[in-house]
C-alpha cells in the first residue's frame, strides 16, 4: 500500500544536470555551550555554511557572540541556512530564537535534509548567484528538496483550511467503500 500523502508531487520544469559545485562549505552542528571557534570557522575561503540546529531552528539566541559572528559572516556575503539535527522537522523563524537567526542574516532552510541543503547549497554557489539570490533560492523548492512552505500555509479566514479538512473527509469515506476510488490517476 502506498502512503500517497507521503509522496511529493513532481517539480516544475524540465532536469538538467549542472556540473557546477562549490567546495567551501562546512556544516556546523550546534550544541549546548559556548561556540568560542565559529568566528574562526566562518572565515575565507569559506562561502555557505549549513547549521544544524535544535528542533525548530532553536540555537543559542542569547549568545551575543554567536548571533555576531553569524551577522558578520552573513555580511561579508556567507550564506547560513538553518537546518534542524531532527531527523525529521521543518525549520521555520517562527519562535524568538528563529526571529533572532533570521536578523542575523540565517536562512530557515525549511524541512531539508543536511545532506540535500548542503548539495543545494553548494550547487547554488557554484552556479555563481549572488548570497541574495543564492538565500532566496534556498528557500525554494527546485527537485522535492524542501516542501513548499506557502502551499502549507492554512487560514480560516480564505476558507482553505475548511475545504482541506472536507476534502480530506470526503477522500477517507470514498476509501472505505471504494478503495480503489481514493487511488491516485
Amino acid at each position: 500500500s502506498v502512503r500517497w500523502d507521503l509522496v511529493r508531487p513532481p517539480s516544475p520544469g524540465r532536469f538538467r544536470l549542472m556540473p557546477d559545485f562549490d567546495p567551501n562549505l562546512v556544516i556546523i552542528r550546534v550544541f549546548p555551550g559556548p561556540f568560542t571557534t565559529l568566528r574562526n570557522t566562518l572565515q575565507p575561503p569559506l562561502k555557505g555554511a549549513i547549521l544544524q540546529t535544535f528542533g525548530a531552528g532553536n540555537a543559542p539566541d542569547r549568545d551575543a557572540d554567536f548571533l555576531d559572528a553569524l551577522r558578520e559572516a552573513s555580511s561579508r556575503g556567507l550564506v547560513i541556512v538553518n537546518v534542524t539535527q531532527c531527523s525529521a522537522g521543518s525549520v521555520e523563524p517562527a519562535y524568538a530564537t528563529g526571529q533572532s537567526l533570521a536578523a542575523a542574516g540565517v536562512v530557515a532552510g525549511g524541512d531539508m535534509t543536511p545532506e540535500a541543503a548542503l548539495v543545494k547549497l553548494g550547487w547554488l554557489l557554484g552556479c555563481g548567484l549572488a548570497p541574495e539570490e543564492v538565500r532566496r533560492m534556498m528557500g525554494t523548492d527546485l527537485r522535492g528538496e524542501v516542501t513548499n512552505r506557502q502551499a502549507q500555509r492554512f487560514s480560516l479566514s480564505d476558507g482553505g483550511f475548511l475545504r482541506r479538512v472536507f476534502s480530506a473527509a470526503s477522500l477517507e469515506s470514498v476509501a472505505q467503500a471504494d478503495p480503489s476510488a481514493a487511488a491516485p490517476p
